[in-house]
């Protein structure tokens, strides 16, 4: 049996819902505009992991992957 079409009410709450995180990502983007505490380590790391090098490791890292 097909799926019903999703109500107004759904893609309206939807649409606010979106248009609120887009905001807040934009708010906290220029307050925070600097790397906090160690993302400079972080980033490189999940950016390695995502190319799959996972015998790549920052000794800097105290927080096993995955936690």
């Amino acid at each position: 049996m097909p799926e019903p079409p999703p109500s107004k009410v759904f893609n309206h709450l939807r649409t606010v819902f979106t248009v609120f995180h887009i905001a807040a990502f934009a708010v906290v983007s220029q307050t925070a505009s600097e790397p906090y505490i160690d993302e400079i380590f972080h980033v490189p790391q999940a950016q390695s992991y995502c190319k799959g090098r996972f015998e790549d490791w920052n000794d800097k890292i105290t927080t096993p992957p995955g936690l």
